[in-house]
């Protein structure tokens, strides 16, 4: 197993980075924090590259929600909004 392992409660272990249920055998995301910060912040181009940058997804689970966010920074570069 490679990255190092830390016990975050009776089930679950740290696993590169990331929560593992292993009586279950899931992995837990708690993306709470991220979508309550994406709801409250105005869609500027800054924002947007700062909500996206929070996302820890080595194994690429997260996939299709950061291309979510990177094709609405696309948008926003098309529609010329400022940075700010």
């Amino acid at each position: 197993m490679l990255g190092t392992t830390e016990t975050t409660s009776g089930a679950e272990q740290k696993v590169l980075g990331v929560r593992w249920n292993f009586v279950s055998d899931q992995f837990v995301l708690d993306l709470t924090e991220i979508a309550a910060l994406a709801r409250n912040i105005k869609p500027t181009k800054r924002n947007v590259v700062s909500v996206t940058a929070k996302f820890y997804d080595p194994m690429g689970f997260l996939s299709p929600i950061i291309t979510k966010f990177k094709v609405s920074l696309q948008e926003l570069c098309k529609a010329k909004v400022s940075r700010d």
